[in-house]
C-alpha cells in the first residue's frame, strides 16, 4: 500500500473509532418537554395524562432532579432577579416613544432560586404559541410592569400584563410526584422510544405550571 494510502486508511479506521466510542447520551434525540397530571406513580416511574390527552410513562433518570412550582406575585420581581419568561412578539410593533419600549409581551414569567441563577441563560424557540420564545435573564430595569431583561451581552424589554402567570420554583423530592399533580418535565426519548426524565417541576397545591 502507497504511504498516502496507507495514512487515508489509518484516519479513517481513527474516525471510525471516535464515532463508536461517543457516549450514548452524545447520540440521543433532543430532549422533549412533557405537561400534563400524574395519574399513577412508583419508585422508578410515573404515568402522566398529557394536556394533549395522550398517556405516557416517564422513567426516572439516575440523577433525576425535582424541583416544585408555587404561585408568586409580580411585586416579588424585583432588579437582580433571575427570570425565565415566555413571550411572544407585540404587533403591531409599538412606536418607540422612549427608550425603554417592550418588543414582546409575556405569557408566563418564571422566578429562579438564587442558587440558580445562570440556569440555562439565553433565548430559544418555546412551543407555547407558534411563535413564542423563552428567554431566562436578570432584571437590569423595572418600570412599572415593563421589565428590561439581559442575557448573555442581549438584552430583551417586556410588558408582563397583569393576567400573566408568574411562578416561582422552589425545592422539591420525589415525595412530590404522587397521582394528581401536575408537572412539567424535560425528559430523553431513549433507542428504544422510552422516555426518561432529566428534570420535573411540580405544582403545589393544585398549581398547573404555565410553562
Amino acid at each position: 500500500m502507497k504511504p498516502l494510502a496507507a495514512l487515508t486508511a489509518l484516519l479513517l479506521t481513527a474516525a471510525v473509532a471516535i464515532a463508536l466510542s461517543l457516549p450514548a447520551a452524545a447520540q440521543q434525540m433532543p430532549a422533549q418537554h412533557v405537561r400534563g397530571q400524574i395519574t399513577a406513580a412508583d419508585d422508578s416511574s410515573i404515568m402522566v395524562k398529557t394536556r394533549a390527552g395522550a398517556t405516557v410513562r416517564l422513567a426516572f433518570a439516575r440523577d433525576l432532579s425535582v424541583t416544585s412550582l408555587m404561585k408568586a406575585g409580580f411585586s416579588e420581581v424585583k432588579v437582580g432577579t433571575y427570570v425565565g419568561i415566555a413571550a411572544v412578539l407585540i404587533r403591531p410593533a409599538p412606536r418607540a416613544e422612549g427608550t425603554k419600549t417592550p418588543t414582546h409581551t409575556v405569557l408566563d414569567l418564571l422566578i429562579f432560586l438564587e442558587s440558580m441563577k445562570g440556569t440555562d441563560e439565553g433565548q430559544r424557540k418555546w412551543v407555547l404559541t407558534h411563535d413564542s420564545t423563552m428567554t431566562n435573564g436578570r432584571v437590569y430595569d423595572l418600570e412599572y410592569r415593563e421589565v428590561s431583561i439581559r442575557f448573555k451581552g442581549n438584552e430583551r424589554d417586556v410588558h408582563v400584563p397583569p393576567k400573566a402567570p408568574v411562578v416561582k420554583i422552589g425545592p422539591g423530592d420525589k415525595g412530590l410526584l404522587k397521582p394528581g399533580a401536575h408537572i412539567f418535565a424535560v425528559a430523553q426519548k431513549g433507542a428504544d422510544g422510552n422516555l426518561t426524565a432529566l428534570q420535573i417541576s411540580v405544582g403545589r397545591d393544585g398549581l398547573v405550571p404555565p410553562m
